[in-house]
């Protein structure tokens, strides 16, 4: 016969909770509900997203649960429900200003538009710095859309955000025409669609193999697919653009509501 000691100290511990722990996490969770009545059901969602994106680039979709959310923003989990349906929701939201991040940072005055070849290989030289220098936003950019692509809740995430690229391309191909005095021989549209396969296959093969002359190979098969469908302006010509100041442009560049003030994604000052 074989006897089980158990001391008596580990038989009390079973299934018990210190009172003094209790009291000091219940006591924390009060004090965290009473400042969250002090703070707006907006400023709570925009924390809460900034929360979101800062815990997908640093740990990964998979150990971003709602308590894990919760907990990065320092709010009760009861908080997150009430102001979010579900964790999906929070989910798009997060990849929106993950997306914007890049196009929050770009900056358009140091781009070189004393040609067409300068202007693509600057512009693409500060994406390739931002994916080197913010290694983990662009990781959770790919993982973030796998996910979606498996969740019926986030199934139109992809095109939305493809439309939103899209958008952004074709604003920089109004800008090349009017810093460069070009115009297109090729609607904006596909040749945006063009690129923005080509720039995400780039993006992608740097990700996993870290090859800098790959990728910029890379760009010059796209300063090629430019020129190409490019012809000098006659003169007194203008160049047609469609998004130059357009109200559509300036949401791209916008993000979730005030991130930064959240302590979520800023836009840094340029030089």
């Amino acid at each position: 016969m074989i006897v089980y000691i158990v001391r008596p100290s580990q038989r009390e511990g079973v299934g018990r909770i210190d009172p003094a722990l209790r009291g000091a996490t219940e006591g924390a969770e009060a004090g965290k509900e009473a400042r969250m009545a002090r703070i707006s059901a907006s400023d709570r969602r925009t924390t809460l997203v900034a929360a979101t994106v800062r815990l997908i680039a640093r740990e990964g979709l998979a150990a971003s649960s709602t308590r894990a959310i919760a907990a990065e923003a320092d709010m009760p989990l009861s908080t997150l429900h009430y102001v979010f349906e579900s964790r999906e929701q929070l989910i798009e939201l997060a990849v929106r200003n993950i997306a914007a991040d890049f196009r929050m940072r770009l900056d358009l005055d140091a781009i070189d538009f004393s040609s067409v070849e300068s202007s693509i290989r600057t512009a693409f030289g500060q994406r390739l710095h931002y994916a080197r220098e913010h290694r983990d936003m662009t990781l959770a950019a790919y993982e973030v859309h796998a996910y979606a692509a498996r969740t019926h809740e986030l199934a139109g995430l992809g095109v939305a955000r493809w439309s939103e690229d899209l958008l952004f391309i074709r604003f920089l191909l109004d800008l090349l025409q009017v810093r460069t005095r070009v115009r297109l021989t090729i609607d904006s549209e596909v040749l945006a669609s063009m690129l923005l396969v080509t720039i995400e296959g780039i993006m992608f093969t740097w990700v996993k193999t870290n090859d800098d002359r790959a990728v910029w190979l890379g760009v010059d098969a796209i300063v090629t697919l430019i020129e190409s469908n490019l012809e000098p302006l006659a003169d007194g010509e203008e160049p047609s653009t469609e998004l130059m100041g357009s109200r559509l442009v300036e949401e791209l560049f916008s993000g979730d509501d005030s991130l930064g003030a959240a302590g979520g994604l800023q836009r840094e000052p340029t030089e």
